[in-house]
């Protein structure tokens, strides 16, 4: 099955906006966890910054 040129830049286009967001999150959100790691570890001898 063949499509047109404009029908794979549109589906090209909105896969790359998809992955680009998903990107975004996981990089939002991961330093986030990481600094909740560190800062909520009660038994942790580490000192805080």
């Amino acid at each position: 099955m063949y499509i047109s040129t404009r029908a794979a830049f549109v589906r090209s286009t909105v896969v790359a906006a998809a992955n680009g967001a998903i990107t975004l999150a996981l990089l939002l959100i991961a330093p986030l966890g990481l600094a909740a790691v560190i800062t909520k570890n009660p038994g942790s001898k580490a000192p805080s910054f």
